[in-house]
């Protein structure tokens, strides 16, 4: 038997973010890039976070980040999330790093660390 999981982890990402399956990938899956490249952050649902002073445009310039780091967010008293995220490139000078909060209302549900892929 075959491994799916794959396939169910960007069925589930694609529904979150309303995309096609591959547009988006999981940030906290190894292995990194080893190329190096620039990285932008975004909140996808921006709430009560605690970077608005920070991001510039929606975005938040990550310059020099490594193969691997780590992110924090932190959402006033709604909650937080955090994750060792690995750098993907994918041939790309700039790379585009994004936080999905799976409900925006109730941001200490969680969300998914994805990278754009394409």
């Amino acid at each position: 038997m075959g491994n799916f999981a794959p396939v169910v982890e960007e069925e589930r990402i694609a529904a979150l973010t309303g995309s096609q399956p591959g547009r988006y990938v999981k940030a906290i899956m190894g292995p990194a890039s080893k190329e190096a490249c620039r990285v932008q952050f975004s909140l996808v649902h921006p709430g009560p976070g605690e970077l608005t002073g920070q991001l510039h445009n929606g975005v938040l310039p990550l310059d020099g980040a490594s193969a691997v780091f780590d992110m924090e967010l932190v959402f006033g008293n709604s909650g937080a999330s955090s994750a060792l995220i690995c750098r993907q490139c994918f041939g790309q000078g700039t790379a585009k790093l994004f936080y999905l909060a799976k409900d925006p209302a109730k941001l200490a549900e969680g969300g998914e660390w994805v990278w754009a892929a394409k």
